[in-house]
C-alpha cells in the first residue's frame, strides 16, 4: 500500500512500474483527490481506494474504490452483499453469484442520502477544476510553510511542492494547548502527535486567511494565551 499524497513527481512514479506481476499497487489516496490530480492508470495502480470527507467536500458515509478494469473478473471479494449478485433483485438463497463489473465490489445497500449529499461538493470541484486547485493549494501551502520556518517553528511537511499534499504541519512550542486556542477563536485547524497543528486550506481559502492563522499562532505564544488551555475541558481533540 502506498499512502498519499501522490503527486506525479512523487517517487511512486518511478516505482510503480518496476513492480513484479506478483504483487498489486494499492493506492489510499484519501488526502489526495480533490487537492491535486490523481491519475490512477498512470500511476500503475492497480486499487485505490478513499472517501468524499475531507477535500471532495462530500461528508461522511461514502467511500470509493478504483480495481483496474482486467482485474476486476479474476478476483473474488470476501465480503460481499446482495448487490454484487448478478440479480440482486432475485432475491436468491445460496451463494453469490459475482457480477464481472465494478458492482463486483459492492456489498449491501448503499448509503442514499450520504451520496445525494456529496454530489453538490463534488460539482463543484469539477467546475472549478483539480489543476487549479492544485496550483492555488501549492501557493496557499508554500506561503504557509514560508512563513511558519521564519519565525522559528518547525514543519513537518515536505518542501518540495511535488512532494506534499495539502496540509501543513507546524509543530510549535505547546502546539496541542495553541491548536485548542485557534479552534476557541473559530479557525478550523486540527492536532496530531509528533506532527503539530494541521492547517490545510482549500479552493475557498484566500491567501490572507493563511497569514492570519499564522499570525494568531504567534499572538497566542506571544501572549501566553495558550496557557488557558492547559487545564482546560478537552471536546474531541486529544493528544
Amino acid at each position: 500500500m502506498c499512502p498519499a499524497p501522490i503527486p506525479s513527481g512523487s517517487t511512486l512514479k518511478h516505482f510503480s512500474p518496476r513492480l513484479t506481476k506478483r504483487l498489486c499497487l494499492f493506492l489510499f489516496v484519501f488526502q489526495a483527490t480533490g487537492t491535486m490530480p490523481v491519475d490512477v492508470r498512470g500511476l500503475g495502480a492497480d486499487f485505490a481506494v478513499g472517501g468524499v470527507l475531507k477535500w471532495l467536500c462530500g461528508g461522511p458515509g461514502v467511500a470509493y474504490l478504483y480495481a483496474r478494469e482486467d482485474l476486476r473478473h479474476k478476483l473474488r471479494p470476501a465480503l460481499t452483499g446482495w448487490l454484487a449478485h448478478r440479480r440482486p433483485f432475485n432475491f436468491e438463497p445460496g451463494e453469490i453469484d459475482p457480477r464481472e463489473d465494478s458492482y463486483r465490489f459492492l456489498n449491501g445497500t448503499p448509503h442514499i442520502p450520504a451520496l445525494y449529499a456529496c454530489q453538490p461538493g463534488l460539482a463543484i470541484l469539477t467546475k472549478v477544476g483539480t489543476q487549479a486547485i492544485r496550483e492555488k493549494s501549492i501557493r496557499m501551502t508554500t506561503r504557509l510553510l514560508e512563513g511558519a520556518r521564519a519565525r522559528g517553528w518547525r514543519v513537518n511537511t515536505a518542501q518540495n511542492a511535488e512532494d506534499r499534499g495539502g496540509t501543513v504541519s507546524v509543530d510549535c512550542p505547546h502546539a496541542f494547548e495553541v491548536c485548542r486556542e485557534l479552534l476557541a477563536r473559530e479557525i478550523l485547524v486540527d492536532y496530531r502527535p509528533q506532527a503539530g497543528i494541521r492547517i490545510s486550506p482549500h479552493f475557498y481559502n484566500q491567501e490572507e486567511e493563511c497569514d492570519f492563522a499564522l499570525s494568531q499562532i504567534e499572538e497566542i505564544l506571544n501572549t501566553r494565551a495558550w496557557e488557558k488551555q492547559v487545564l482546560a475541558p478537552e471536546a474531541g481533540l486529544k493528544r
